[in-house]
């Protein structure tokens, strides 16, 4: 396509351009930043930096994994497979978490994520890894949105366009940028 332009960088330290028309910030791509600074920070700094990339009248899609009850969620003590499977290269593994925990009153989710792969030449990967990451409330991330000049359009629980509710899994939002003065 010739509409589209690709740039790497920083993503919460580097400017990101202007005059853009939309910013995909997909995938869960706000649970898996990777800084120096505080994490809620960080993700908030994403929000803003996608803001200043828009044109007016421009918009934001958020996608990312929710649940109404990430302490129930996040308390299990066996393996919450996140993904599992083979390439076309013939690549298998899985990736899953252990060791779980979720602290109310910060927000913060602690787990080791373990990826299991066994590659297409019979070779074996194994890896553990701790991690921290930020988990956003719904609420949390409404006062972001609109603290950066956004108006939200369309927000959804799952892929169906089903409401954000206790037996949907996402959190799915389509947010414009507000004109000057609106």
């Amino acid at each position: 396509l010739d509409n589209i332009v690709w740039y790497k960088a920083d993503a919460v330290e580097d400017a990101w351009g202007s005059g853009f028309d939309v910013v995909v910030l997909a995938g869960n791509i706000l649970f898996n930043i990777m800084s120096e600074t505080d994490y809620a920070q960080a993700q908030q700094q994403m929000i803003r930096r996608a803001a200043g990339a828009l044109a007016p009248g421009g918009h934001i899609y958020i996608d990312y994994q929710f649940s109404m009850h990430p302490g129930l969620l996040f308390r299990s003590s066996g393996k919450m497979v996140i993904w599992e499977g083979t390439d076309s290269e013939g690549n298998s593994g899985r990736m899953f978490l252990t060791e779980q925990s979720f602290e109310e009153s910060t927000g913060m989710l602690s787990f080791v994520r373990n990826f299991d792969l066994t590659l297409k030449d019979g070779r074996r990967l194994e890896r553990k890894i701790p991690s921290k990451k930020h988990y956003i409330q719904l609420e949390q991330l409404h006062d972001w949105l609109d603290s950066a000049g956004f108006a939200i359009e369309k927000e959804y629980g799952d892929y169906a366009g089903n409401p954000i509710g206790e037996t949907t899994g996402r959190a799915i939002l389509w947010a414009v940028k507000k004109s000057v003065g609106k």
